[in-house]
């Protein structure tokens, strides 16, 4: 009997200390695309995200980054205004799963992902005013059709 109570208390140790470990919010925009995105973020070190478009990721009180959604076909449009505005610097341009991204800053005081989901009509254009913000943000995001 003591064997089963010891098992049951180190099993039940064990669950709650993995539980926790990482948390999400994650909201559904049914977009003019006629697409519907879901947007998560891991929220796990404080990190809110709004229900509303323009939607807004904050923490503790301070908004970092504001995102909307465009159509995807103007993503190639924006690249190409990157290349050629002498006020806009392209500091990546890469993939993360279903996503194709451009991050840049314009005038060094703006920073934006625009972001091209593929396999639909939809884009994303994320906002923030500070570089490292930026980038963080965007790495706790997932961004992707709904099912």
């Amino acid at each position: 009997m003591k064997n089963i109570i010891k098992t049951l208390i180190i099993s039940l140790f064990a669950v709650f200390t993995m539980t926790g470990c990482t948390t999400n919010v994650a909201y559904t925009f049914s977009v003019e695309t006629g697409d519907s995105i879901t947007v998560q973020l891991d929220t796990t070190d404080g990190y809110k995200m709004s229900n509303k478009v323009p939607f807004e990721i904050s923490l503790d009180g301070t908004v970092l980054t504001t995102g909307k959604f465009i159509e995807g076909k103007y993503y190639d449009d924006y690249l190409s205004s990157i290349k050629g505005d002498a006020n806009a610097t392209l500091i990546d341009e890469s993939k993360k799963d279903d996503l194709e991204y451009i991050f840049y800053s314009y005038n060094g005081s703006e920073y934006n992902y625009v972001i091209n989901i593929k396999g639909t009509k939809t884009g994303v254009i994320l906002s923030s005013k500070d570089a490292n913000s930026a980038k963080d943000v965007f790495g706790l995001l997932s961004i992707y059709e709904a099912e």
